[in-house]
């Protein structure tokens, strides 16, 4: 790989394939290096200086370029501007024009919006994307049909904002598998709004509404419940075949047979020990803590001697839980 500034010339090795311009955002001032090599990451960290053309983008030797991320971008995204071979793309912070059909590539699987104002139409998001995340100051309702049945893996939100608008029980396609809302996310899950499914749902820090029989579908096997939610769990609240479960350190309802299903193994937990003082599910294998003290205290209370326990000093469920 060679970098060309002025008339000085550096050698760096060919095995790098990502560029990432932090104080140049033109491609044409690395012509050079794009003819030679296969660079399959951009990444754009300040504004366009020029518009970017579709010529720009078919530099890449053997349509080599997979991934592209917008830090701030003001430029309209129009029908056949980004390469089509593009798999994962991020569109970040300042971009505020409208998406239209047509102007992302067909072959992402991976797509990051952020910071847009409009509307998402059905058509928008390509039928080939797996992986979407709807964050940043989106404050659009999403429309049904809008998340095509291709996603498996959605997010909603992001950790400094609150999406506000009502999430209705046509919105969320029943193909997703894996559901997770913003940190701040505190909205009422009426039944039928997560559908069938669904694998695994992971609740914002900050939720804290009651659920109730069919807020989570029968066939989540994975749940973490937000940081603050302190509501009992009365029977029907928990699916019947959920293995995974996380609880907030606010949390001290009871534990009881009739709101814990026996299908459990995994508990992760940062609250108080009392919770566990009745019960616990015949087939736990796993209790995760991130209080040195409740370790310590386990240890001496026989209720846990068939449990293989783990402390661990973080609070990051996705880290610990089986996905």
């Amino acid at each position: 790989m060679e970098y060309y500034h002025k008339n000085n010339k550096s050698k760096i090795p060919v095995k790098y394939q990502r560029l990432v311009l932090s104080n140049e955002n033109q491609l044409k001032s690395y012509k050079k290096i794009l003819n030679r090599i296969d660079v399959k990451y951009i990444r754009f960290n300040f504004p366009l200086k020029t518009t970017l053309t579709k010529k720009d983008f078919f530099q890449f030797t053997n349509n080599s370029l997979k991934q592209l991320l917008f830090v701030d971008c003001s430029q309209p995204l129009v029908p056949g501007l980004l390469p089509e071979q593009l798999q994962d793309l991020v569109i970040s912070y300042n971009y505020k024009k409208p998406l239209t059909v047509g102007c992302l590539p067909s072959g992402l699987t991976d797509l990051q919006l952020f910071y847009n104002s409009h509307a998402l139409v059905p058509g928008i998001i390509p039928t080939g994307v797996q992986r979407l995340v709807i964050g940043g100051n989106f404050i659009q309702p999403l429309l049904p049909g809008c998340i095509p049945n291709s996603v498996t893996d959605l997010t909603i939100g992001s950790v400094a904002t609150i999406y506000k608008k009502p999430i209705t029980p046509d919105i969320i396609p029943s193909t997703i598998k894996k559901l997770t809302f913003s940190s701040r996310f505190d909205q009422v899950l009426e039944e039928g709004t997560i559908p069938m499914g669904v694998e695994s749902v992971f609740l914002g820090i900050d939720y804290n509404q009651p659920l109730q029989p069919g807020s989570i579908p029968k066939s989540c096997k994975i749940l973490l419940l937000g940081f603050k939610y302190n509501h009992r769990l009365t029977p029907g609240i928990l699916p019947s075949n959920l293995t995974c479960l996380g609880l907030g350190f606010t949390f001290n309802q009871p534990l009881t047979p009739e709101c814990i299903p026996s299908t459990i193994t995994h508990i992760y937990y940062d609250g108080e020990i009392n919770i566990f003082k009745n019960y616990i599910p015949p087939n736990l294998k796993r209790i995760i803590f991130t209080k040195l003290s409740l370790y310590q205290t386990i240890f001496r209370d026989p209720i846990f001697n068939s449990i293989q326990l783990f402390k661990i000093n973080s609070s990051e469920l996705s880290k610990y839980m089986p996905i």
